[in-house]
């Protein structure tokens, strides 16, 4: 081969590589362990393998998505939260041949988590995963349609565009889950959903217990966030379909690092990436300071939170009794 041919070949090879797209997982390319991750084409989202420790000593790791734009690692999305890969491991993150996605440790004969759509494919035109730049990992069959998709199971933090459903038919209601503390992701005791024997209002539950509750929807239209006279608004939106009803809220810019999150501590937050000070600003945040938390002002009384700190006030021609932890 001469000097020319081989320059062409490696050219084309070097284009081939450029043009080769890392958001997506396919039978042929898994995920291994430690390092292979995907990136959405915006740059946005990451998918990968990482550890909740800031140690370097860590034998727990997960198969996440997180801000591949922010400084700080912050994870939005876990497969396998409650049951870690323990090293050391050749874990795997693959596509099957029955249009699963499976992360296993082949060696081990270990299957750590899986969706299970049990739809078999050909291998040469099977299904394939894609990285979307909303953070949304998504499923898709050779023709397309989608078999399975990441905003359908969230775990503790919510997306601009993904919904939190529940369904009145099937009794189904998706859920928030809270971590069990800042180091370690798996289900906690407080969720957040809607609640189906009380009209459309969102409850945050500790366990069984409601800690908090938004208040019926009237069917008026949800405020909406501006965050500067040229900044972006957030809006948040209810949709009904049938029987199923969603809440979710859409941003200009994936790329801002807006989202919502439930703590560990029973928190909503709604918050977004400040650039300059490298740390998350809160714009919204249930429970509010005072009465807020459910049934905190006891039975025939209310929390009134027109004024700058909500308190217990009685009915007009009721005084307190002082039974109650407020007073109330």
């Amino acid at each position: 081969m001469g000097l020319a041919s081989l320059s062409t070949l490696l050219l084309f090879l070097f284009l081939v590589s450029l043009c080769t797209s890392d958001d997506q997982l396919t039978p042929a390319k898994p995920l291994t362990f430690p390092n292979d991750k995907l990136v959405s084409t915006n740059g946005v989202f990451a998918m990968g393998f990482f550890s909740p420790s800031q140690t370097n000593s860590s034998t727990r790791f997960y198969i996440g998505i997180w801000y591949n734009n922010i400084p700080k690692r912050e994870v939005v999305w876990i497969a396998n939260r409650d049951n870690p890969i323990i090293i050391p491991s050749s874990a795997t993150l693959a596509v099957t041949n029955r249009s699963d996605i499976v992360l296993s440790d082949p060696d081990e004969g270990r299957i750590y988590w899986s969706t299970e759509n049990n739809i078999t494919v050909k291998r040469d035109a099977g299904a394939s995963v894609t990285l979307s730049n909303d953070g949304n990992l998504v499923l898709r069959s050779s023709n397309g349609t989608v078999l399975w998709q990441s905003f359908d199971h969230p775990t503790d933090t919510l997306l601009p565009g993904m919904p939190l459903r529940m369904n009145y038919r099937t009794r189904f209601v998706g859920r928030l889950v809270s971590r069990k503390g800042p180091d370690d992701p798996s289900s906690g005791d407080f969720s957040l959903g809607g609640d189906l024997s009380s009209g459309l209002q969102y409850f945050i539950w500790n366990r069984s217990t409601p800690f908090w509750r938004s208040g019926a929807w009237s069917g008026a239209v949800f405020p909406s966030y501006k965050l500067s006279d040229a900044g972006p608004v957030i809006i948040e939106t209810v949709v009904t379909k049938g029987d199923e009803i969603s809440l979710s809220y859409s941003v200009p810019d994936e790329s801002l690092g807006i989202h919502v999150k439930l703590s560990y501590t029973g928190t909503y937050e709604l918050s977004i990436w400040n650039s300059s000070l490298l740390a998350r600003t809160i714009l919204d945040a249930y429970p509010r300071p005072g009465c807020d938390h459910y049934a905190y002002c006891g039975p025939f009384s209310y929390c009134d939170s027109t004024e700058g700190f909500p308190r217990c006030k009685c009915p007009e021609g009721f005084e307190p009794n002082g039974t109650t932890p407020s007073g109330r």
